[in-house]
């Protein structure tokens, strides 16, 4: 059984609109991105979860651009409940998942390397999405 991945509409509102009213002038010529804001490098081990290490690591440089203090949010949640786990799945999905249902931290439900029965009930709702 596969789903269709379809764009998220108001992700490409922001972007159009980001597009049009960003002035490249303001910006350095160089930055190295590794400085401030990347997490660190996980290992996602045998399951297929790297759709939700990825929508993950984009929403912990988000909040951390924003809060100017990293947050680390939970892969395990998504492979436990957003359809398929450790079969596959699409960034798409995890976010969409996020807006519905929050996130927890990952201190709070930590990454096992596999499908889980456990389904937090401390997820951060993710306002700014």
């Amino acid at each position: 059984m596969s789903r269709a991945v379809e764009p998220l509409p108001h992700m490409q509102t922001v972007l159009d609109h980001k597009l049009k009213y960003t002035n490249l002038g303001d910006y350095p010529e160089s930055w190295d991105s590794r400085d401030k804001y990347v997490t660190p490098v996980r290992n996602q081990e045998g399951c297929g979860s790297c759709w939700a290490f990825s929508a993950v690591s984009c929403l912990e440089t988000a909040y951390w651009r924003l809060n100017s203090e990293p947050l680390f949010f939970s892969e395990q949640q998504l492979v436990d409940c957003v359809e398929y786990g450790c079969e596959g799945g699409h960034y798409t999905w995890a976010w969409d998942y996020i807006m519905k249902k929050g996130i927890p931290s990952r201190a709070v439900y930590p990454y096992v390397g596999g499908v889980s029965n456990f389904q937090s009930k401390n997820s951060i709702k993710i306002l700014w999405f």
